[in-house]
């Protein structure tokens, strides 16, 4: 049976857990070790190693399909709501501009009236102060 010095680190991805944990093993005797060059490496059997990592790695591809399920609804929940936003801002936009023409159209309306009234108004006037005044205290032959 071939045995295999990993660093702590690498120990402790491989069977996902924490560092602190491993090292708690270590200090429980559970786990062999050994200092190569300062660093401490702890001792396992290949096969065990080999197993947890397949292990690791069929739960790490599931949790990774996992993930991807959950972003493509979460992508397609985004687009959906953009979309509405899309037709609410276009429906406001729609909406405004109706009532911008409207508003035109009765701005042109007033001026139209503005513009008759002013030539009513005018006509009269003129009439009016062109009129010759009647003043019955004199003669209609003094006004001349």
């Amino acid at each position: 049976m071939a045995q295999q010095k990993l660093k702590v680190s690498e120990y402790a991805r491989i069977m996902q857990c924490d560092a602190s944990t491993v090292y708690r093993q270590i200090q429980q005797g559970k786990l062999e070790t050994e200092k190569i060059d300062g660093v401490l490496h702890v001792i396992v059997d290949e096969d065990e190693v080999q197993g947890h990592a397949i292990a690791s790695e069929d739960q790490r591809i599931q949790l990774l399909l996992k993930e991807n399920v959950w972003l493509k609804e979460r992508i397609e929940h985004l687009e959906k709501e953009l979309s509405e936003k899309d037709q609410r801002h276009d429906t406001i936009v729609l909406a405004m501009t109706k009532q911008l023409e409207r508003k035109e159209l009765m701005i042109e309306d007033m001026r139209k009236r503005k513009a008759g009234f002013l030539a009513w108004f005018s006509g009269v006037f003129n009439r009016w102060w062109k009129q010759p005044v009647n003043n019955p205290s004199q003669p209609a032959n003094e006004l001349s």
